[in-house]
């Protein structure tokens, strides 16, 4: 007597969400509103610290996204510089380059 099993396979649903997004880490700023500056941004998945030697600014924020569309409420700081340009458009982001455009037309541009 042969007996014949048939097993389905199904893909195990991924429940490990440790994936990195791509703006986690220390970014440094080349371009300020269009203009060459230096400082830093050192984004975690939820918060921004944002600083600007420059232009002498600092401003520390949390962040939602949704596709491409970054929204930064400041919990800290001496500046009002990143929300204050709410809606920021994510233009280029990749594992070496970041550049978003504010609402307002501010650019920033940085690199790891």
């Amino acid at each position: 007597m042969l007996i014949t099993i048939g097993m389905t396979s199904c893909k195990k649903e991924d429940t490990n969400n440790n994936t990195t997004a791509l703006e986690t880490g220390n970014w440094d700023l080349q371009i300020w509103d269009g203009a060459p500056a230096e400082g830093t941004l050192v984004f975690t998945s939820n918060t921004l610290d944002f600083t600007c030697s420059t232009y002498s600014f600092t401003e520390t924020d949390s962040y939602t996204k949704s596709g491409n569309s970054y929204t930064f409420t400041k919990t800290g700081g001496a500046s009002v510089v990143i929300s204050g340009g709410n809606n920021w458009t994510m233009d280029t982001l990749t594992s070496n380059v970041l550049h978003m455009t504010s609402n307002f037309g501010l650019v920033v541009r940085a690199t790891k």
